[in-house]
Parts: C-alpha cells; structure tokens; sequence
C-alpha cells in the first residue's frame, strides 16, 4: 500500500476489490453476520472469549482483554492462534504490524531537543519495552527482547513472536494514512453490508481519494 520509490501510498484497484469480495463471500456462506460491523465491542469481545465465535480476526492485545477482563483462565486449552490466511490463490498467510515513529520538533531549542530524543531512547530499550509489551500484550520491537527472561519466559509473548512476526507486514507511515484508511473502511462496511457491489465500493473510494489526497496516492 506504500510506493517505495516516490513515498506515496497505493490503491490497486484489483487488489482493493478482491479484498471487499473477501468478505462478501463470507456473508454469503454463513462466516459472519452481514450486520457483523457495528457490533458492540463489549458483546464482540464476551462472545469470543466464551466460545461463541469459531474465529476472530484481531491482534496479539487482545489476548490481555480476553485473559483480564473477561476472565477467560486457561487461554491455550480453549483458543489456538495463527496468521491471517492467504484468502486465495496466489496469496500467503500474514499478519500486519504497524512501528510508530517518534518525532522530535523543532520548536524548542537544542537542549529540550536531546532531552526528547533521550527519552525516547529510555523508552525504547528492550527492558522498558518489555514492561510495556508483557502488561499489554504487543511483541517486542527488539530481537534483544527475546534475551529478556520476563519476555521470554511469557508464554503469549515467545509464541506469539515466533510464529505471527515473521510474516508481518508493516502499515505504512504515512501522514494521510488515517485519511486513506478511513475511505477505505467506508468502502469494507458497504460491501460488507450489501449497501453496494464491491465493484461500485472500490469505484467510490477511488472517486474519494482523488478528490481529497490525489497528490500522495498512486491508482492503479
């Protein structure tokens, strides 16, 4: 979704509509609800840690809402985890992954400048990180982390790592990525919701992206 030659972000038509066909076959076959999006969060959440759903598409966090919240004691005995599947030919299993990058401004002066760029550093040594990533339930963004007994002797976080990390793609970083993302989601919900043919969605999103950030995207 990300064009690394010129920086810009990607919509590939094609690509875009197999992804909403994606989920109107699954509709079709019973899968999931056609009403499925707009689901309470609290209802969505209770129904899959009681056994309610057969699967769930989410992310490595939701393992602390599942084993804290909703009380779900013994996690390995009741849910088996893996990537997102290929969805068709020619495809590979996944998962996505989304880095944050910090930036520090220019409106201070040197000083408030490598204090900022320190603290960043503090935060992202593999120990502090691990506090984070262990009570939160996200992987480690160091291979140091694997080092670390309190990351590694975490049953959630050693597996976890070792078989969704390696195949994850990264979300781009991009300042109208959230913009690009909310078309596109617009798009999913009316496909999904048999409001309009993934064709006519994909058509709309591109109208959408070309009259609000035509200069960062590349359609194809």
């Amino acid at each position: 979704m990300l064009d690394s030659s010129t920086g810009k972000l990607v919509l590939d038509k094609a690509a875009m509509t197999r992804f909403y066909q994606f989920f109107v076959d699954a509709v079709a076959l019973g899968v999931t609800k056609k009403n499925h999006i707009g689901t309470p969060w609290e209802q969505w959440y209770s129904e899959v840690a009681s056994g309610k759903a057969g699967l769930w598409h989410g992310g490595t966090w939701h393992y602390a809402r599942y084993t804290g919240k909703e009380g779900l004691k013994d996690f390995f005995g009741n849910i088996q985890f893996s990537l997102i599947p290929s969805g068709g030919a020619g495809g590979r299993p996944n998962t996505i992954t989304h880095p944050l990058v910090y930036l520090v401004t220019n409106r201070g002066g040197e000083e408030e400048a490598f204090i900022a760029a320190e603290l960043i550093k503090i935060a992202s040594e593999p120990r502090i990180n691990t506090l984070h990533a262990i009570k939160s339930a996200h992987l480690g963004i160091a291979k140091a982390q694997n080092d670390i007994d309190l990351y590694s002797g975490d049953r959630w976080a050693r597996e976890a790592t070792k078989r969704l990390l390696p195949h994850a793609n990264a979300m781009p970083n991009h300042t109208k990525f959230g913009q690009y993302w909310n078309f596109m989601w617009r798009g999913l919900s009316a496909a999904w919701s048999g409001q309009k043919t993934p064709e006519a969605a994909v058509s709309d999103l591109e109208a959408d992206l070309k009259n609000n950030m035509a200069d960062a995207v590349i359609i194809r």
